[in-house]
């Protein structure tokens, strides 16, 4: 009853939360829901009931694993090296062949990318009303599956993991396989059924599973269907992907450490000119003393450490070669000696095709001479942009137009970051159920939360170029810069008025530009 009341709470709040307030935060402010004129669009993604089993959180977008929260079931989640998807029987767990298969049903280059002949984990008369984000971390997430109160499971899955792990309440578990496939334990010989056994091998189609129980647990086969018996108050099942035929034995031994939460922290050190990251992943044993998993990482983690110590274990993935190590804790250092927000000015060195003053004074001034910002997010931020690049070259330069281009600078962030009301034109708002901010006119679906990272960015830039020369426009409309630039990039973990590193992917090291959906490759 509970998990029914809580999604009658989210739809609710959804439907309430529809009235537009300023809220001031230093010198701007931003509406506190869209109102109508930001277009049907952002009304229904701001009241969009989400399948989060609890909203009481910044709810993420542009996750790998966003289809969750958005999709009564969600689509294919790409952990790799394994890919899991929902559906109204119970979850499909495939490895992705981007190793050898390159023809048109799967594009290396990620156009209309199927996973094949998944295994699939049900229930025996278990049909759950959908898939619901429960918890998550910094690269893995769990979902819970509920047909009632007391019958559901809970599925957790993380980026670089080779397992699936799946706890059961109340819910007799069923793997059904595409297609015969051979048994095997851990010295390869044949698994005959039933057995009554913790863990064994199974193959099919080039494809390599190991199955992980408590002990004791009874296995019987019905065609391509094994049905699952557990002997005691342990209900659970850990599915592993493995390399080769030969992997149970080791496999076995990290299985059972469920991940509880994935936390990436860092330190930035400028006289060194590096950053550090730390990997942490918080474990649970489900069998056992256990504590450490296998983790895997792709060639930007391993060609920037020594740190690593490798366990041979390793996959093609859609970013390139993964390789695993065993533990809980592991650190990378990066190299960094920090950005430049512009250069310095030009100067003739006496070559040919040297650098000519009079091109330059020309760029300067054909750019001050129209400054209209487009009316939308995008295009406007990107005018902006160009307003500040050149109010900064036109600085370094001694030239007249820097005036003109930092009042226009100065002009259109002012407008961006106070909102007057219903009839503003450009203005920013909040979207609760999301805990999120967008900016309008929207672009390119970013009222759907999609481009955050790029759009708000050229805001985030502009302001900092301005604020070389205006110290005021920084102290009276810097916190509302500073929460833009939290949209998309909320560094804190305590703030919860927006996701953690919402576009960024901590894993794979990139941002996602869509909002809602995942592609291995194109996001």
């Amino acid at each position: 009853m509970k998990y029914f009341a809580i999604l009658f709470i989210v739809v609710l709040g959804s439907i309430m939360v529809s009235a537009q307030t300023a809220i001031p935060i230093g010198a701007g402010s931003y509406a506190s829901f869209p109102p109508a004129s930001a277009g049907g669009t952002a009304i229904a993604t701001a009241n969009q009931s989400l399948y989060v089993v609890s909203n009481n959180v910044p709810i993420p977008s542009n996750k790998w694993w966003t289809d969750l929260v958005i999709d009564q079931y969600a689509g294919n989640l790409w952990a790799s090296p394994l890919a899991v998807s929902a559906n109204a029987q119970g979850i499909n767990i495939s490895r992705p062949d981007f190793d050898t298969v390159y023809d048109g049903a799967h594009s290396f280059l990620g156009v209309n990318f199927q996973p094949d002949v998944p295994l699939s984990i049900q229930g025996q008369g278990f049909s759950p009303a959908d898939a619901r984000a429960l918890n998550w971390g910094d690269w893995t997430v769990t979902f819970r599956m509920q047909q009632a109160t007391n019958q559901f499971m809970d599925v957790t899955i993380g980026h670089g993991l080779p397992y699936t792990w799946i706890q059961f309440i109340g819910v007799s578990p069923q793997i059904m396989l595409p297609m015969a496939a051979t048994y095997f334990d851990d010295s390869g010989n044949p698994v005959s059924f039933p057995v009554t056994i913790n863990h064994f091998g199974l193959s099919y189609s080039n494809k390599i599973y190991g199955i992980f129980a408590p002990d004791n647990t009874q296995f019987t086969l019905s065609g391509n269907t094994i049905n699952v018996t557990f002997a005691g108050a342990s209900t659970y099942l850990v599915i592993g992907v493995m390399p080769l035929p030969t992997n149970p034995a080791y496999f076995s031994q990290y299985a059972y450490a469920v991940p509880t939460n994935s936390a990436m922290n860092w330190v930035y050190d400028p006289n060194a000119g590096t950053v550090t990251t730390s990997w942490h992943l918080a474990t649970q044993p489900w069998n056992g003393t256990q504590t450490n998993t296998i983790q895997g990482w792709i060639p930007h983690h391993w060609r920037n450490t020594n740190n690593f110590v490798f366990n041979g274990i390793q996959y093609w993935v859609a970013r390139g070669l993964m390789k695993c190590t065993t533990g809980t804790d592991f650190q990378i250092v990066y190299p960094f000696n920090g950005i430049l927000p512009t250069l310095p000015a030009p100067r003739q060195l006496g070559l040919a095709n040297d650098y000519a003053p009079s091109r330059m004074d020309f760029y300067i001034s054909s750019v001050a001479s129209n400054t209209a910002v487009a009316a939308d997010t995008y295009d406007g931020g990107r005018d902006m942009l160009r307003y500040a690049q050149h109010m900064v070259f036109a600085n370094l330069m001694g030239r007249p137009e820097f005036s003109t281009l930092e009042n226009t600078l100065e002009s259109a962030l002012t407008d961006w970051y106070t909102y007057s009301g219903p009839s503003d034109e450009f203005y920013f708002a909040y979207y609760p159920n999301w805990r999120a901010l967008t900016g309008f006119p929207a672009g390119f679906g970013s009222d759907q939360l999609n481009d955050h990272h790029f759009h708000y960015g050229y805001f985030t830039y502009d302001t900092a170029l301005l604020g070389m020369y205006d110290q005021n426009f920084l102290t009276n409309y810097g916190p509302m810069a500073t929460l833009v630039a939290k949209e998309y990039a909320n560094w804190d973990r305590s703030d919860t008025n927006f996701s953690f590193l919402r576009t960024f992917d901590i894993w794979e090291g990139h941002s996602f530009a869509s909002g809602f959906h995942r592609h291995p490759i194109t996001g």
